[in-house]
C-alpha cells in the first residue's frame, strides 16, 4: 500500500473514531464520504452475517449509518468500512475507433480519443459520423466492485 494510501486510511479510521455516539445505547452514527451508504451495506453484508445486529439503521438523508458500538464486531465493522468508503480513483479512457469494410475486412483508424476522468463518473466521449450532421456521443461509467479482506 503507497503511503497515501496508508495516510488516507489512518485519517479516516481517526475521524471515524471521534465520531459522535450515544453513550445511553452505545449507538454511533458513521458518516460515509464516498459511497451511498445503502451500497456499502450490502457490500459489507455477506462479509458480517451479524449485520443487522451491528447497523441500527441507514440514513439516506445523511449517508450515514447507526451501528451498535457495543457489538464484538463493531471495531472489525469500521475498519472494514473505511476500507471501502474511499475517493474515486482517477481512471485514464483510451478508445481505438477502428473503421472495418466488410467486403474486404480492411481495417482503418479513425479516431483515438483518450480522456481522464474519475472513477463512478460519467465521461462522454464524441466521436465522427459518416453524415455531417450528426456525431456518435458515447458516455462511460467506471464502477469497481469493493472488495474486503477477510478477518
Amino acid at each position: 500500500m503507497n503511503k497515501l494510501a496508508c495516510l488516507l486510511m489512518t485519517l479516516h479510521l481517526t475521524l471515524l473514531s471521534v465520531l459522535a455516539a450515544d453513550p445511553t445505547t452505545g449507538v454511533e452514527d458513521i458518516a460515509i464520504s464516498y459511497l451511498e451508504a445503502a451500497d456499502a451495506y450490502q457490500s459489507l453484508k455477506n462479509d458480517y452475517p451479524e449485520i443487522a445486529d451491528i447497523v441500527t439503521s441507514i440514513q439516506i438523508d445523511k449517508n450515514s449509518v447507526s451501528i451498535n458500538g457495543d457489538h464484538p464486531k463493531a471495531a472489525a465493522f469500521r475498519k472494514s468500512l473505511a476500507q471501502l468508503d474511499l475517493p474515486p480513483k482517477q481512471m485514464l479512457l483510451q478508445l481505438v475507433v477502428t473503421e472495418v469494410t466488410k467486403s474486404t475486412g480492411k481495417e482503418k483508424i479513425v479516431s483515438r480519443p483518450s480522456l481522464l476522468t474519475l472513477e463512478h463518473q460519467p465521461a462522454a466521449i464524441t466521436l465522427p459520423s459518416s453524415s455531417a450532421d450528426k456525431e456518435l456521443k458515447i458516455t462511460i461509467t467506471s464502477r469497481s466492485v469493493p472488495t474486503v479482506a477477510k478477518k
